[in-house]
């Protein structure tokens, strides 16, 4: 008996079938980059931030009042390149078993291999801004590449100040060394977060194994607070749903291991989001924001306003489904200077 091949799918149950389906490790998206704004144009434009702190001066009885200039910041305007990823379903596939049913079990194959396959898909694109999310805390510049590697559109630089990015620790000086202070490291990144972003440091995130060599310094272990509490517990379960552990509190900082991977385009090795050797001190209040610029789809009949556009599309020679799934985000550090980043190991 031949197998029926059908789209199950109307473009809004797809779109509401995805949206409940588990999501990858995002902890940087989340933490940095909470706002979110679906630009109806195909460019998106956005303003970076950079502190500024006048102290207001006094006048006398007589005198005019002082003008005093906005605080700076700089507009720019940018199409994002296109993230786009499709998936064929044939009878064949319907034939095969999904991965986690029950062989004999019952159900619409079909309508559950869709789900899978835009799950799937949807899970490309956020892989992709959490990628995003860690080049411009780290580097303050994203460089968004092709399949094969080629850089595609300009390198995005957000033009944070050098300070922000210190010199990696040397000698004795490394954590791990015999005159390190990690403590006083942090205190210095914080300072300046709260120096040049012009807002207070609360976040700390390093990778496990920098972890185990911070925790093992003495005066980190009198001074962090990991003691169990009401707080304590709503973020560890928050931290567990981005794919972090949160370690506890220290002068201040809330403190999180990320060991999130992905896989660079075209490529089967798996590479960190947070390197091993550098710890981050950042800013929740950094007013990060997650564009997304119109789509085009000759399917909708022009312009997709939208932050990703799922479809689909029946063939036959062989009968098929595509499932699709697009997207043209960037992610956006409004107050650049909200992250100090510094190489603390080899």
């Amino acid at each position: 008996m031949a197998t029926t091949l059908t789209n199950p799918y109307t473009l809004q149950s797809m779109d509401e079938a995805v949206r409940i389906s588990r999501t990858p490790n995002n902890l940087l998206t989340s933490l940095f980059f909470p706002r979110i704004r679906v630009e109806p144009a195909p460019s998106i434009m956005f303003d970076i931030v950079k502190g500024g702190r006048t102290v207001g001066a006094y006048v006398g009885p007589n005198d005019m009042a002082i003008p005093i200039d906005r605080q700076k910041f700089e507009t720019r305007t940018l199409n994002p390149p296109l993230l786009s990823f499709s998936r064929s379903i044939t009878g064949v596939d319907l034939e095969r078993r999904i991965p986690g049913r029950n062989p004999f079990e019952s159900g619409d194959g079909a309508a559950e291999l869709v789900d899978q396959d835009y799950t799937d898909l949807l899970n490309i694109h956020l892989r992709a801004e959490e990628y995003q999310a860690a080049k411009a805390v780290l580097d303050g510049q994203i460089t968004l590449t092709d399949i094969n590697g080629n850089t595609v559109g300009e390198v995005i630089n957000f033009g944070p100040t050098a300070a922000m990015r210190p010199t990696a620790l040397a000698g004795n000086y490394k954590w791990g060394g015999t005159t390190s202070d990690p403590i006083g490291n942090l205190r210095s990144l914080s300072q300046l977060v709260q120096t040049y972003g012009d807002v207070m440091a609360d976040i700390v995130i390093m990778r496990t194994s920098l972890y185990n060599t911070f925790a093992a310094d003495t005066n980190v272990q009198a001074q962090l607070d990991t003691r169990r509490g009401p707080d304590s517990d709503k973020l560890t379960y928050e931290a567990m749903g981005l794919g972090a552990t949160y370690r506890g509190t220290i002068d201040g900082l809330r403190l999180y291991t990320y060991d999130a991977t992905y896989k660079a385009p075209g490529s089967d090795t798996l590479q960190y989001y947070v390197p091993a050797n550098k710890v981050i001190v950042g800013s929740t209040q950094g007013e990060g924001t997650r564009y997304y610029a119109q789509i085009f789809s000759a399917e909708a009949g022009g312009m997709v306003t939208t932050d990703r556009y799922l479809d689909s599309k029946e063939s036959w020679n062989p009968d098929a489904i595509a499932v699709r799934a697009q997207s043209r985000p960037l992610l956006v550090p409004k107050r650049v200077d909200a992250f100090a980043v510094q190489q603390v190991v080899d």
